[in-house]
């Protein structure tokens, strides 16, 4: 995605903003810039889906005439109008209070800030715009805003010991989107990962660009239900899918008929999963998300050491609960690097759990579950230093289809647990250094 950046003020010097944006070249994103107001004009702005405005009235750190005359902000109303993104950061917002038609578009404006001081940046739970993004603090100059549009959609607060003020929010001008991230005076704000995934989410909710994810299983149970509510939650997910004749995928299709993608997908097949790869390799730069969901359990379950043993069937179980996942992480690795999210989920269960085993069968499905922990620590040891970020979850007792029909005899719906497992799966965690085997209710389970 290319990006305008208008940068550049005598009191914020484009430098910040620089060495803020630069990791999310990585991402995919080119950022152009502007430094003097004098080389901006209309039809060069035109040029880009989405402007980045970090830059407050002067025209430059060593102009400090003002810029921002009717006809400019005439201009940015109607490149907003036709569809494009403006994404506003700290100093933008600034100096503006006199310029009707862009305080307008804004929504609001910058009023006054108390010295530097610590600012907690408090991210709303669930909003499209806050996923991934966890509260942090870190000395800032915190914005006092005169937020003007009653019908902005605030997404985020900023709070010191001077007060709680909104930090974040949007707002549709026309067939386009403004976005309003008031933090970011000093780098060590910009380059915070929270922020970072903040600048990310803006720049493509303003291009209404969405982050994306892969769930393998999805067609019915907790596969089903994780596909549902990320949808609801305004990312495109792509849904492996292995049963093409059960009804609810095709459903949902109809209900999101932009957002949501079918791939086909036997995790058992190195084939099927490298097809699947290469088909949403073909309609996306990169993947935000892989969800590794898909898995069976079995009827010989109860089956004791005394009991004739159904190896063939333990193979399968092995094959789709532990293989399946170490296949899918091999082949969508090349679209996961090209992204800055980088998030590894993994749909466990207690019964992996060596410490906490208390059953007496169960061999192959217990056998997987515990295969799988091993996999993903040694995925953890080799990922983790290049910025990938795991989770390794156990869903509770779910009324799913792992052993072919509905267990109603379960706690929790699919919809349920999916609504456990998303913000588990999307939320940053304080130590992402630990890998941790976490239920639905956040408990932590021994391996």
């Amino acid at each position: 995605m290319r990006v305008l950046v208008l940068a550049d003020d005598r009191w914020h010097p484009a430098q910040a903003a620089r060495e803020g944006l630069a990791p999310l070249t990585e991402q995919g994103f080119t950022f152009d810039w502007i430094e003097n107001a004098a080389e901006w004009s209309a039809e060069r702005m035109a040029a880009y889906p989405v402007v980045l405005f970090v830059k407050s009235n002067n025209v430059s750190a060593s102009d400090e005439s003002l810029w921002m005359t009717e006809e400019v902000e005439a201009a940015f109303v109607n490149y907003v109008r036709r569809g494009n993104g403006l994404l506003v950061v700290h100093s933008g917002a600034a100096g503006y209070a006199q310029t009707p038609v862009f305080r307008a578009l804004m929504g609001g404006v910058f009023v006054s800030h108390p010295p530097q001081c610590p600012v907690t940046v408090e991210p709303q739970v669930g909003h499209p715009l806050t996923v991934g993004a966890s509260p942090f603090t870190l000395p800032d100059e915190h914005y006092m805003m005169a937020l003007d549009d009653a019908d902005a959609d605030i997404f985020m607060t900023t709070a010191s010991q001077h007060g709680v003020q909104p930090g974040g929010w949007t707002r549709f001008e026309g067939a386009g989107r403004v976005c309003m991230l008031t933090p970011g005076h000093n780098v060590e704000v910009w380059l915070h990962p929270s922020f970072q995934t903040l600048l990310d989410n803006a720049l493509r909710w303003c291009a209404a660009a969405k982050r994306t994810a892969f769930v393998t299983g999805a067609d019915r149970g907790l596969g089903f239900g994780l596909a549902f509510g990320l949808l609801a939650q305004g990312w495109r997910v792509f849904a492996g899918q292995y049963m093409p004749e059960w009804p609810e995928l095709a459903d949902l299709k109809e209900q999101y008929p932009n957002d949501l993608r079918i791939v086909p997908l036997d995790v058992a097949s190195v084939e099927s999963v490298q097809a699947a790869a290469q088909a949403i390799a073909a309609q996306i730069p990169h993947l935000d998300m892989l969800i590794n969901n898909a898995g069976v359990s079995t009827h010989t379950n109860p089956y004791t050491i005394r009991d004739p043993q159904d190896y063939a069937e333990m193979h399968r179980l092995f094959d789709i609960n532990s293989l399946g996942p170490l296949r899918v992480v091999e082949a969508f690795l090349p679209l996961l690097d090209r992204g800055t999210f980088k998030r590894l989920c993994f749909v466990s269960s207690e019964a992996g759990s060596i410490e906490r085993s208390q059953r007496t069968a169960w061999f192959g499905y217990c056998m997987s579950k515990a295969a799988l922990n091993m996999a993903v620590k040694n995925l953890f040891n080799f990922l983790r230093p290049e910025g990938y970020t795991f989770r390794v979850y156990h869903p509770g007792w779910v009324r799913s289809y792992m052993s072919g029909q509905k267990n109603n005899e379960a706690d929790l719906e699919p919809d349920d647990a999916a609504a456990y497992a998303i913000p588990i799966f999307v939320n940053a965690r304080e130590d992402e250094d630990r890998l941790a085997l976490v239920d639905y209710q956040g408990n932590e389970w021994p391996w």
